[in-house]
């Protein structure tokens, strides 16, 4: 993604195993570089676990990995080229939680962007019965290899592997 679109803003669910490994060590080493040489913004996100805890946690590595300013205010804002989304967990409710959280260790709502998820809407959603259908196998060449979630931060959303 990141070869295929040089500038703009590319966003990418990271949790599909180890949210954190995949800030400081997909993210914030292996492809490093790479994310500071694009024109644009690599929007990171978490799509399980409690988002408070996930964000605050994901924030941190993000700053150790980046850096970053603190902003007049007195808050860190990551280096421009990262931020986070959140769209899983997301109402009316969790939203003031969340940024309540992020202000409190000292991160600036300007890290943070949030996606309207169900919980906006109505609370009937893909979680409701928790079923969604997702990838599970992919082909590359004559090769067929797994795809699937099991994410650390949310045990419920493991997926299936391929057939």
């Amino acid at each position: 993604m990141l070869e295929s679109y040089p500038t703009g803003l590319v966003a990418c669910v990271s949790d599909s195993f180890n949210i954190y490994e995949a800030c400081e060590k997909l993210w914030g080493t292996e492809l490093k570089d790479e994310i500071l040489g694009r024109d644009g913004v690599l929007v990171i996100r978490p799509d399980s676990g409690d988002p408070c805890t996930v964000i605050l946690k994901c924030l941190e590595i993000l700053y150790t990995q980046f850096g970053g300013t603190v902003n007049e205010q007195g808050f860190k804002v990551l280096d421009p080229h990262v931020r986070m989304i959140q769209g899983d967990g997301v109402s009316y409710e969790s939203i003031a939680e969340i940024l309540k959280a992020v202000k409190a260790a000292g991160f600036s709502a300007d890290n943070l962007g949030f996606g309207s998820g169900g919980a906006l809407l109505q609370r009937l959603d893909r979680d409701t019965q928790k079923c969604a259908f997702k990838c599970c196998e992919i082909e590359i060449g004559d090769k067929h290899r797994d795809v699937f979630k099991a994410p650390i931060t949310d045990p419920g959303k493991n997926s299936e592997k391929g057939t």
